[in-house]
């Protein structure tokens, strides 16, 4: 559910807003990661999480095409997910 509602938040950044502030994405993705047990782990993904966020959120704001960034959200989102099952 958790993860359902940060992409739901996502969604609205991207979709229009753009220019989500690093701290925003920071913790959207320290959001996303409260369920992984594995310290390490889970803070490699919130990294790697952020890393998109801003992607996605900058790009979105300056019109670039995105796609790529969508998808490897979206594989981000599945080793998460992944992750998050294993506690």
């Amino acid at each position: 559910m958790r993860l359902i509602s940060m992409m739901v938040e996502l969604g609205v950044i991207v979709g229009g807003l753009g220019f989500e502030t690093e701290a925003r994405c920071r913790d959207l993705a320290a959001l996303a990661t409260t369920s992984i047990s594995d310290p390490a782990e889970a803070l490699r993904l919130q990294e790697e999480l952020t890393a998109q966020f801003s992607l996605l959120s900058y790009g979105t704001g300056l019109g670039l095409d995105i796609s790529p960034q969508w998808d490897d959200l979206l594989d981000l989102v599945e080793s998460v997910r992944c992750a998050s099952l294993l506690n």
